[in-house]
């Protein structure tokens, strides 16, 4: 956990900065191995502020949401007694007739090696990425994870059809 002192001032440009600060942890993908970084920054004006980068393999934005917020709910109030919710029935509904995943023969007995790869994009590339996939009468307006996961997805599909030509393809995916 870092913690730092700031002047109130008007900082609007300098917020990125002092959230997202050069010299902390997370700039330096090797020291990211706790998968979890916190900072609490003390105004002199009174203000606190709490940034949290922590990994999606550890929680999901709903549970960090709820943890953040139940822990500022006990630092107002001494009394407060957090109580769990098992209310996810409500946001992830069963489905009737769940999609069932056949491997095909060709690709469950070979050996392969797993690659796990990272991409930068800058923001021209997403703009033109989006543009693209604005042309479509069906997508207005589409959002960055949109626009990744469908261009994953257009570039595993002309790899399974090298391999699978007639193979039929779907994708989900949860949020």
């Amino acid at each position: 956990m870092s913690e730092s002192v700031v002047q109130c001032l008007n900082f609007s440009n300098y917020a990125t900065d002092l959230v997202y600060s050069q010299d902390l942890p997370w700039r330096i993908p090797s020291s990211f191995n706790d998968r979890k970084l916190v900072q609490l920054s003390h105004f002199d004006c009174g203000g606190k502020a709490v940034s949290v980068c922590i990994s999606h393999k550890i929680v999901d934005a709903y549970s960090i949401s709820k943890f953040l917020n139940d822990w500022a709910a006990i630092t107002r109030e001494s009394d407060f007694k957090p109580s769990p919710q098992f209310d996810a029935i409500f946001f992830f509904l069963l489905m009737d007739d769940p999609p069932v995943y056949v491997v095909p023969d060709v690709l469950r007995d070979q050996h392969q090696s797993c690659v796990s790869r990272m991409y930068h994009f800058s923001s021209s590339s997403w703009g033109r990425l989006k543009d693209t996939l604005s042309t479509n009468p069906g997508v207005q307006n589409p959002t960055r994870i949109e626009v990744a996961t469908a261009l994953v997805h257009k570039c595993g599909r002309q790899h399974q059809r090298q391999i699978i030509p007639a193979c039929s393809n779907n994708l989900y995916r949860a949020i």
